[in-house]
Formats: C-alpha cells, structure tokens, sequence
C-alpha cells in the first residue's frame, strides 16, 4: 500500500477529493452509501432534485484560472453526480470511461448512469475517496513519484491497447459506437475549444498543419519544426493526464478519473496533454514523470505549443495555404 498517504474521512463528512476543493454550499451531511440497485431506481427527476441537496465541490484554483469546471455533487458517500451543459459535458465521456473499465485493470470510477435534463447532462459515477496528485504530489517521497511514473506508463500502454470501430478504422475524436459519423474534437492537443470533427488521420493531419500555417502567419515568423507527425496509428488516449486528474486512493491505488477529452487520438497527444495547463505552476519532477508515463515526443510538443497560438487568438482565421510567406502576417 505505498499510495496510501490519506486518512479515510470521519463519518457522516464531507471527504476532500483534493485540498484544493472548497465547499460551495453549507456544511451538509452524506447520505449513506447507496447500492447499485437504488441508484438504478432513481428516475432522472429524482437525481436532479437530489444535486440541489448535496454537498457540492469544486476545484478554485481552476475557477481562478478560467477554466471550464463542471460543478461535482456528492449524492452520496460512494456516488458522485458531474453536471455541465450537454455541449460540453457528453455520453463519450462516459462510454470511454466505461470502456477502459471493461478492457484493462485500471482503477477507474464504475459508470453508473447518463442522461440529459432541459438541456444539462448529469453522469452518475462512482466516488472515489482519496487526495488527486495536485493536492499531495509535493509530500510524497521521490521514490513513491517514481513508482507512480511507472504505474501510470503501465495505464497508458493498456490504454494504447484498447480496441474499439475506431481503432479498427483509425477514426479519431471522442469514443463513439458509429465511426462514419465521428464526433467534434474536445482535447487539449487541439486547443481549448470544441474543434470539428475528422474522417481520418490524414484528414486531422491536414486541418492542425492548416493551423500551424496560421499560428506563423499571426506572429510573423517562421518556426522550423517538422508538422504533424502521423507516422504511429491512431490509439486510446485520456487525453488530460494531469496530476488533478489522477487519484491516490485511500484504497492505496491509483486512480484515473475525468475522461472528458479521452478519445483515439496519435499517442503523442497523451504525452502533450499531461503537461500542466499553462496557468498552474508544475510541481518539481512532475515533467520527468510525465515523461516517463506517456513518452518523449519534444518535438511533436512543440509543434502542438505553436498550434496552441491559432487556436487561442486565431481559431476564425482560415488557412493561408502551402508556401505562404509568414511575414506578411504578423500581428501579434
């Protein structure tokens, strides 16, 4: 049990996924543990009706840096609710979710339910007690961050093992049961918005080098990197590996949790998005075991950093086109 560095919660309190997290409501007792059975019974009016009574948690650190943060409900001491606007918070989450739960040995929350009310959706999972790394990842010992390195680079590469239509097709975006209709991209390779949907690899490949074109053509300069590297098939990836995604379990596992930009994607958008967020500070040793974890893909990181421009201040602009000069541009 070398994970295990939290003290279970008292009773009848309100347990802290992260140090991080504040309560946003009163102080309000946890209903007791619910069975499988009950959850199941409950009608969607129920479990909505229930979010309005649970204690709420929320990371504020992410709030402060004006990130998107679906508001997360205790609706019980083993069951979490996570609520976010259907556009933003979608059924692939789950079914990836569910899907490394079925095809590898990954600690990950069961999925119980997922549906939509007047327009919000409401993904009904199991809680996980623990602290997420962000919270704890500076107390533990260097030997212990290197195991979890090790521990996280065995789930990537069962991650890379999972097989779905897509894998099988090489159709990427988020996990979905009909691959000739793929689903728009959500994930931190391609920015921090929604972005269309792709056919193919190559069909990805062409619109990211589109926006490479524009991110040299905004700063007016041309970046010598090699584009889009398509050179490895399309894989499962969680997409946002980062240390708040990832529980220690008072269990003493380690968890995955938040598979909202997972999909099949090139493996070295694990790599870039387990990086930190650009407005977090990254905690000591953090990018050595990322690394570790996910790979070494400097080059393709740096490609993504200089698409990351177009994507933030130039999402509308079209692609200027092979052979354009970058000096012509230049407007940042």
């Amino acid at each position: 049990m070398i994970y295990n560095t939290v003290i279970p919660c008292p009773d009848n309190t309100v347990p802290l996924h992260s140090k991080s997290y504040v309560h946003l409501r009163p102080p309000m007792k946890l209903r007791p543990p619910m069975s499988k059975g009950e959850i199941l019974a409950l009608t969607d009016e129920d479990i909505v009706l229930l979010c309005k009574t649970s204690p709420s948690l929320t990371d504020t650190r992410l709030c402060q840096a004006l990130l998107l943060v679906n508001p997360v409900y205790l609706l019980a001491s083993n069951v979490v609710v996570k609520v976010g606007s259907a556009c933003h918070l979608r059924e692939s989450e789950a079914k990836a979710q569910a899907l490394v739960r079925e095809q590898t040995t990954i600690p990950v929350p069961e999925v119980h339910r997922f549906f939509e009310h007047e327009g919000t959706a409401y993904f009904v999972m199991e809680y996980v007690q623990g602290d997420t790394l962000d919270s704890c990842w500076n107390d533990l010992y260097n030997w212990q961050k290197l195991r979890i390195a090790f521990t996280l680079r065995n789930y990537v590469r069962q991650m890379r093992q999972i097989r779905t239509p897509q894998t099988l097709q090489q159709v990427p975006g988020p996990i979905t049961a009909d691959p000739s209709h793929p689903l728009p991209c959500s994930t931190p390779s391609l920015g921090e918005y929604s972005v269309r949907s792709f056919n193919s690899q190559e069909d990805m490949r062409d619109w990211m080098n589109g926006r490479f074109r524009v991110s040299e053509y905004l700063y007016g300069e041309r970046f010598e990197v090699p584009l889009f590297d398509d050179s490895a098939p399309l894989v499962f990836t969680h997409g946002d590996l980062c240390l708040r995604n990832i529980i220690l379990g008072s269990d003493g596992k380690l968890w995955l949790i938040d598979f909202g930009s997972a999909g099949i994607y090139p493996p070295w958008f694990e790599a870039f998005g387990a990086r930190d967020n650009g407005m977090l500070p990254t905690p000591k040793l953090w990018t050595a075991a990322r690394k570790i974890a996910a790979g070494q893909y400097e080059v393709q990181e740096h490609y993504a950093r200089v698409c990351k421009r177009a994507f933030s201040h130039g999402l509308g602009i079209p692609d200027p086109g092979e052979g354009c000069d970058p000096s012509s541009g230049g407007y940042f």
